[in-house]
């Protein structure tokens, strides 16, 4: 036998039976709606990627934000002194 006919013979009794099976009542309703899963997989998806940037923008955007934090020679004492409930942080 040939490559050729060797595939044709393999693939034949495959696509009577996946044609056999489409025509099932029960699988009938799955052929339908395939397109429709297939659809809503990439719409989620491509929603998906596109939430992610939006939140990464905002995120980097409230960062710029913020305002400079200024810290002199003095607060940086006090602050290795205690923290905010008074609890000594360094050994001075």
């Amino acid at each position: 036998m040939t490559k050729d006919t060797d595939t044709t013979e393999h693939t034949t009794p495959k696509h009577n039976l996946r044609s056999k099976l489409s025509k099932t009542p029960q699988l009938k309703w799955q052929d339908r709606l395939l397109p429709t899963m297939n659809g809503l997989l990439v719409g989620l998806t491509i929603f998906f990627f596109l939430a992610t940037f939006a939140q990464m923008v905002f995120i980097h955007w409230s960062i710029l934000q913020t305002p400079p934090v200024e810290i002199n020679q003095t607060n940086q004492r006090e602050y290795l002194r205690t923290d905010s409930e008074g609890w000594r942080l360094s050994r001075h």
